[in-house]
């Protein structure tokens, strides 16, 4: 059985500053120290965009530096709150597509996944899926037909909050059209949505778990503010014989019931 950790959406500030109210640095160091604690025996961790909230260099030299001590192969991704550029002269070691994107692919066991670049050029919420990035996606999921897995930050569907189907991929038919060609893709992690999501699109499972930070009310006027606090929440996948489980860990708000 091979075990693969999904967090997303941490929108690190820069250290010593909060967001939300909330420190997002300490969540994530939490949420690491819990991954260790209870899902060492993981075979890869993807952090699925946002990694940053303004795209701040500090912010993510501080994730690089947490990374050192992680012992999970951990791949990144960027979101709307990222910048490109800033990600690859931090991360200088990532490889990027041959149009420049940060896309790539890994394998686990005999599965495959796919880490893809939503993000537009300029700084706007909505994800973008252009051509050249069309074509590289195309290319690879024609390579094999092994098991394949997606993992990206915006979502090509809605979700049933009105303010993020706002903001979702704006190729969302382009996109569905292409992933219909091809049989082997068995889920789509995305990000993004700061919301636990499940749902059925184009024949294709697809999912989502809560951001480490703050997340986003499924009924805007369940709180008087645009975010909420709600548990954050990391998902453990594992995947065995082509069968796949996924499960939620509120790593923040695990207690022991009162005897």
């Amino acid at each position: 059985m091979s075990k693969i950790i999904q967090l997303t959406d941490p929108h690190l500030s820069k250290p010593g500053f909060s967001l939300q109210g909330l420190n997002p640095q300490e969540r994530l160091k939490a949420a690491f120290e819990d991954i260790m604690l209870l899902h060492g025996d993981s075979e890869a961790c993807i952090i699925s965009g946002d990694l940053t909230d303004s795209a701040s260099p500090e912010a993510l030299l501080w994730l690089k530096d947490l990374l050192v001590d992680f012992p999970i192969p951990t791949h990144l991704m960027i979101g709307n709150h990222d910048d490109r550029s800033v990600f690859f002269d931090i991360f200088d070691t990532y490889a990027k597509d041959e149009n420049g994107f940060l896309q790539y692919t890994f394998n686990v066991a005999e599965d495959r996944f796919l880490c893809l670049d939503t993000k537009k050029d300029e700084p706007v919420p909505s994800g973008e899926y252009c051509e050249k990035r069309m074509a590289w996606l195309d290319n690879e999921l024609s390579k094999s037909n092994t098991d394949t897995y997606i993992f990206m930050h915006h979502p090509p569907f809605d979700v049933g909050v009105p303010h993020m189907d706002r903001i979702k991929l704006n190729e969302a038919e382009a996109f569905g059209d292409l992933i219909s060609n091809h049989k082997n893709i068995r889920h789509i992690f995305f990000g993004h949505v700061h919301r636990p999501v499940f749902l059925t699109w184009r024949g294709i499972t697809c999912s989502a778990c809560p951001g480490i930070n703050h997340q986003m009310p499924l009924v805007g006027r369940a709180v008087s503010t645009k975010f909420s606090v709600e548990p954050p929440m990391y998902a453990v996948i594992e995947i065995e014989n082509g069968e796949l489980r996924i499960n939620l860990d509120a790593f923040l708000d695990r207690h022991p019931v009162a005897h």
